[in-house]
């Protein structure tokens, strides 16, 4: 697996500074680092959410090792299961303040990570296999309902309600469509018809 870093800066100003060996280490593996602002913009406190919303938007799950009650940890997972996406919490000490928004997400539901395995497992629902050739013609002489909504901009939630597919179903057809092409996400999240 390729390894992507985004960042809370431009690409001229790697931060934090000392991560400048890391992030040339991920370009001769083959990864990426890329940034969704200009050059030359320094690091500043608010560019974190942008850039932790467009983590969440990649990733196929966010899983929380520490977290305060009120962290840009936090506002990941919110981003991640706005966006569809499993969230795992890994247990921490009772009397950490770092552990303490990572038991609040537990409460929440979020998975409970105490192994590789444990994450492998939590994204497993998320895999996609590419339908054949054959599929992909059959699926072609019908509108799939879901695209049929998607003509104007639907959130997630408003397509779990109309379609009325459990969470996981629904995460793995938005998935495949997204990977058909014939649906996309826009800025705001919604789910729009190509």
């Amino acid at each position: 697996a390729q390894t992507a870093a985004i960042l809370g800066a431009g690409l001229y100003y790697p931060y934090p500074q000392y991560n400048a060996k890391l992030f040339a280490a991920i370009r001769e593996a083959g990864g990426v680092i890329v940034s969704p602002f200009s050059m030359y913009t320094q690091a500043q406190a608010h560019h974190f959410p942008i850039r932790n919303r467009i983590i969440a938007g990649v990733s196929r799950g966010v899983i929380v090792a520490q977290a305060a009650e009120k962290s840009g940890t936090r506002i990941t997972a919110s981003y991640a299961l706005e966006e569809g996406r499993e969230v795992g919490a890994v247990p921490g000490p009772i009397d950490d303040p770092l552990s303490t928004g990572v038991h609040a997400l537990l409460r929440e539901g979020a998975t409970v990570i105490s192994s590789g395995a444990d994450a492998i497992r939590m994204c497993e629902g998320e895999r996609y296999t590419p339908a054949s050739r054959a599929d992909t013609q059959k699926q072609s002489d019908h509108v799939d309902p879901i695209v049929t909504l998607c003509r104007t901009p639907q959130s997630f939630d408003a397509l779990m309600q109309e379609t009325g597919l459990d969470f996981a179903t629904l995460q793995t057809r938005l998935m495949q469509l997204q990977l058909d092409g014939t649906i996309a996400q826009d800025f705001s999240g919604c789910w729009c018809a190509c």
